[in-house]
Protein backbone atom coordinates (compact mmCIF):
# COMPACT_ATOMS: atom_id res chain seq x y z
CA UNK A 1 0.00 0.00 0.00
CA UNK A 2 1.54 3.47 -1.19
CA UNK A 3 1.90 5.69 1.76
CA UNK A 4 0.22 9.39 2.39
CA UNK A 5 3.78 11.40 0.51
CA UNK A 6 3.41 9.06 -1.89
CA UNK A 7 -0.04 9.66 -3.32
CA UNK A 8 0.23 13.49 -2.72
CA UNK A 9 3.37 13.16 -5.03
CA UNK A 10 1.57 11.49 -7.82
CA UNK A 11 -1.53 13.68 -7.32
CA UNK A 12 0.37 16.41 -7.17
CA UNK A 13 1.86 15.60 -10.67
CA UNK A 14 -1.02 14.75 -11.92
CA UNK A 15 -2.56 18.13 -11.22
CA UNK A 16 0.22 20.29 -12.26
CA UNK A 17 0.17 18.20 -15.78
CA UNK A 18 -3.82 19.26 -15.94
CA UNK A 19 -3.31 22.95 -14.92
CA UNK A 20 -0.18 23.66 -15.87
CA UNK A 21 -0.31 25.85 -11.99
CA UNK A 22 3.36 24.97 -10.97
CA UNK A 23 2.91 24.17 -7.07
CA UNK A 24 2.66 21.05 -5.13
CA UNK A 25 -1.21 20.87 -4.50
CA UNK A 26 -3.05 17.80 -4.28
CA UNK A 27 -6.76 18.57 -4.88
CA UNK A 28 -9.23 16.53 -3.20
CA UNK A 29 -11.15 14.12 -5.75
CA UNK A 30 -14.58 14.78 -4.25
CA UNK A 31 -14.99 18.35 -3.40
CA UNK A 32 -11.54 19.40 -6.09
CA UNK A 33 -10.23 21.48 -3.02
CA UNK A 34 -6.35 21.78 -3.39
CA UNK A 35 -4.44 21.14 -0.39
CA UNK A 36 -0.39 21.84 0.24
CA UNK A 37 1.91 19.21 1.55
CA UNK A 38 1.25 20.32 5.12
CA UNK A 39 -2.03 19.42 4.96
CA UNK A 40 -0.86 15.58 5.47
CA UNK A 41 0.31 16.89 8.96
CA UNK A 42 -2.74 18.51 10.16
CA UNK A 43 -4.91 16.29 9.00
CA UNK A 44 -6.63 17.94 5.97
CA UNK A 45 -6.42 15.27 3.75
CA UNK A 46 -7.19 11.65 5.57
CA UNK A 47 -6.20 8.70 3.71
CA UNK A 48 -9.27 6.96 2.05
CA UNK A 49 -9.69 3.55 2.16
CA UNK A 50 -11.04 2.08 -1.29
CA UNK A 51 -13.64 -0.06 -0.58
CA UNK A 52 -14.28 1.22 3.11
CA UNK A 53 -11.71 -0.48 5.42
CA UNK A 54 -14.92 -1.30 7.38
CA UNK A 55 -15.18 -4.20 4.42
CA UNK A 56 -11.74 -4.86 3.94
CA UNK A 57 -10.50 -1.96 1.71
CA UNK A 58 -6.99 -0.45 1.20
CA UNK A 59 -5.65 2.98 1.19
CA UNK A 60 -5.27 4.11 -2.13
CA UNK A 61 -6.13 7.68 -2.08
CA UNK A 62 -6.37 11.33 -0.73
CA UNK A 63 -9.39 13.13 0.50
CA UNK A 64 -10.08 16.28 2.44
CA UNK A 65 -11.16 15.12 5.76
CA UNK A 66 -14.58 16.69 5.18
CA UNK A 67 -15.15 14.62 2.40
CA UNK A 68 -13.84 11.68 3.89
CA UNK A 69 -15.99 11.71 7.10
CA UNK A 70 -19.07 12.37 4.75
CA UNK A 71 -18.57 9.40 2.52
CA UNK A 72 -17.74 7.10 6.01
CA UNK A 73 -21.25 8.00 7.14
CA UNK A 74 -23.31 7.46 4.24
CA UNK A 75 -21.51 5.47 1.56
CA UNK A 76 -19.38 3.08 4.24
CA UNK A 77 -22.71 2.34 6.05
CA UNK A 78 -24.81 1.65 2.63
CA UNK A 79 -21.79 -0.62 1.94
CA UNK A 80 -21.67 -2.19 5.20
CA UNK A 81 -25.42 -3.04 5.51
CA UNK A 82 -25.66 -4.45 1.34
CA UNK A 83 -22.38 -6.71 2.87
CA UNK A 84 -24.54 -8.22 5.87
CA UNK A 85 -27.56 -8.68 3.15
CA UNK A 86 -25.81 -10.77 0.97
CA UNK A 87 -24.29 -13.22 4.18
CA UNK A 88 -27.89 -13.15 5.41
CA UNK A 89 -29.24 -13.89 2.43
CA UNK A 90 -25.74 -16.73 1.76
CA UNK A 91 -26.99 -18.43 5.40
CA UNK A 92 -30.58 -18.65 4.44
CA UNK A 93 -29.36 -20.42 1.36
CA UNK A 94 -27.51 -23.00 3.63
CA UNK A 95 -24.17 -21.37 2.34
CA UNK A 96 -22.13 -20.31 5.59
CA UNK A 97 -23.73 -18.74 8.87
CA UNK A 98 -25.17 -15.36 9.47
CA UNK A 99 -25.41 -13.76 13.07
CA UNK A 100 -27.00 -10.21 13.38
CA UNK A 101 -29.50 -7.66 13.84
CA UNK A 102 -32.30 -7.11 10.87
CA UNK A 103 -35.28 -5.12 10.80
CA UNK A 104 -39.04 -7.19 10.00
CA UNK A 105 -41.92 -4.88 8.75
CA UNK A 106 -45.25 -6.01 9.19
CA UNK A 107 -48.56 -3.99 8.81
CA UNK A 108 -46.04 -0.92 8.84
CA UNK A 109 -44.60 -2.09 12.17
CA UNK A 110 -41.29 -2.47 12.28
CA UNK A 111 -39.20 -5.25 14.85
CA UNK A 112 -35.67 -5.08 15.52
CA UNK A 113 -34.77 -8.94 15.58
CA UNK A 114 -31.71 -10.35 16.85
CA UNK A 115 -31.29 -13.29 14.50
CA UNK A 116 -29.05 -16.22 13.97
CA UNK A 117 -28.43 -19.09 10.93
CA UNK A 118 -26.44 -21.67 11.86
CA UNK A 119 -26.43 -24.73 10.21
CA UNK A 120 -29.50 -23.92 7.88
CA UNK A 121 -31.41 -23.47 11.32
CA UNK A 122 -32.99 -19.87 11.71
CA UNK A 123 -32.84 -18.64 15.09
CA UNK A 124 -35.10 -14.88 16.27
CA UNK A 125 -34.90 -13.15 19.28
CA UNK A 126 -37.07 -9.88 19.86
CA UNK A 127 -35.10 -7.83 22.56
CA UNK A 128 -37.15 -5.38 24.90
CA UNK A 129 -34.64 -3.13 24.83
CA UNK A 130 -34.13 -2.08 21.13
CA UNK A 131 -37.72 -2.41 20.09
CA UNK A 132 -40.35 0.51 20.86
CA UNK A 133 -42.69 -1.22 23.42
CA UNK A 134 -45.75 -0.35 21.71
Amino acid sequence: MPGKEMIFTKGAEALRQITGVDKDLYACPLCRSAFPEKALDTGSLTLEHVPPDSIDGRGIVLTCHQCNSKAGHTIEAQLHRRRELIKFAQALAGEGNYSGRIQLTMSETETNVETEIEDGQLKMVVPDEINDPK
